[in-house]
């Protein structure tokens, strides 16, 4: 009989210390959790520098899950910084990012941006911004091919 609870003893206490273990990773998927959330939030947000570090962030946190995000974030944004910020982002995720490639193949495949006549500051400023956008997106292939 002593033996018995010995061992239901035993087991009891493997499953507390099992209950204890899933309780501590469940606190950090919501810590994660909360973390994306707020670097979703971070790239909708109309200023560029928060922008920026939405994507670098989101990389860190979403890994592969925040791929679509980047990706249009590095086609779409009006500030080639956010641009040149979520190309680096994708690049960092490695291959979790493979999703991206057709997206970063057609966009070096375009031809240079040129800004019009009569440019505005920020079409000049991108502009000369597109030589480090190519940049990045060019390291970011590189590292999501392998």
């Amino acid at each position: 009989l002593s033996e018995y609870i010995t061992k239901l003893e035993q087991g009891l206490l493997m499953r507390k210390e099992e209950i204890e273990r899933l309780k501590a990773e469940q606190q950090k998927e919501n810590e994660r959790a909360e973390k994306v959330n707020a670097a979703n939030a971070a790239v909708n947000s109309r200023n560029p520098a928060r922008r920026i570090q939405g994507a670098r962030e989101l990389a860190r946190y979403g890994g592969a899950g925040a791929v679509d995000t980047l990706i249009y974030l590095m086609q779409a944004d009006d500030s080639y910084d956010v641009r040149i910020a979520a190309a680096k982002a994708l690049g960092s995720l490695g291959r979790a990012a493979r999703k991206a490639i057709p997206n970063l193949d057609g966009l070096l495949a375009q031809p240079p941006y040129q800004a019009p006549i009569q440019a505005t500051e920020e079409q000049l400023n991108n502009e000369m911004k597109d030589g480090d956008y190519r940049k990045a997106m060019r390291e970011a292939l590189n590292r999501i091919r392998g």
